[in-house]
């Protein structure tokens, strides 16, 4: 594929991956020479969710039979790649050249390169199939996004707790209020025996529990909640 004139090495090189080329340096590239050909074409994709979220993404790529033609499959399916682990589809509307859209069909389909994805976005995360779809750049459905809070509320007990290399963390939480927190040294790299980290980990939650006062309400009115974390 002719997209290596895309691949421009930094200015400070790591010695120990000579060969590193920023994808940040590439899409640059890229995008310049679209650019500077005076013949780019608008390229949109959509990213479908679930519940008819979709978020959208614009750029240009050169048109079909240019030269540099090859280099628009390549650009377009490393920002899919990307676009996907961070914003998350099962179906991708690519609105532009029939060439693009095509080129990510048979990438993202079972036998492409990129069977993983299709299979991990699709079924996996959606449990849909994961589909692409081809388009003019003016039939990409609008954008649909829509915030959602972090919790539901922040009444009752809740119980932070987190796992680190060297020590473990736990705090107690009422109605939104930071009522306690302590910090353990633990080391649990140098333990192998199971029944050590079972001990240490039933004992923080417990501790954190405690503070949360017998004269409450119920656990059925005020349930316990526990968020825990691990490094």
């Amino acid at each position: 594929m002719n997209y290596a004139w895309m691949l421009s090495a930094p200015t400070i090189v790591p010695p120990l991956d000579p060969g590193f080329r920023p994808a940040v340096m590439a899409n640059r590239t890229f995008d310049e020479a679209v650019k500077a050909s005076g013949e780019g074409v608008p390229l949109i994709l959509g990213l479908e969710r679930n519940g008819g979220a979709l978020s959208r993404f614009e750029t240009a790529v050169f048109p079909e039979g240019h030269e540099k033609a090859e280099a628009s499959c390549f650009y377009i399916e490393r920002i899919v790649k990307f676009l996907l682990w961070q914003r998350g589809a099962w179906k991708v509307h690519v609105g532009g050249p029939a060439y693009v859209a095509d080129y990510l069909k048979a990438a993202y389909s079972p036998q492409g390169d990129r069977a993983f994805d299709y299979d991990f976005m699709g079924k996996s995360v959606y449990e849909q199939t994961f589909t692409v779809v081809g388009c003019a750049a003016d039939e990409v459905p609008a954008e649909n996004e829509s915030t959602q809070p972090l919790g539901r509320h922040l009444d009752g007990c809740r119980i932070g707790f987190d796992l680190g290399a060297s020590d473990r963390k736990v705090s107690a939480v009422i109605d939104g209020e930071a009522v306690y927190s302590e910090e353990v040294v633990w080391e649990p790299r140098k333990q192998t025996d199971p029944t050590y980290h079972y001990n240490e980990v039933m004992a923080a939650l417990k501790t954190a529990a405690s503070k949360c006062p017998g004269s409450m309400p119920s656990a059925a009115a005020r349930p316990v909640s526990i968020l825990t974390t691990a490094l």
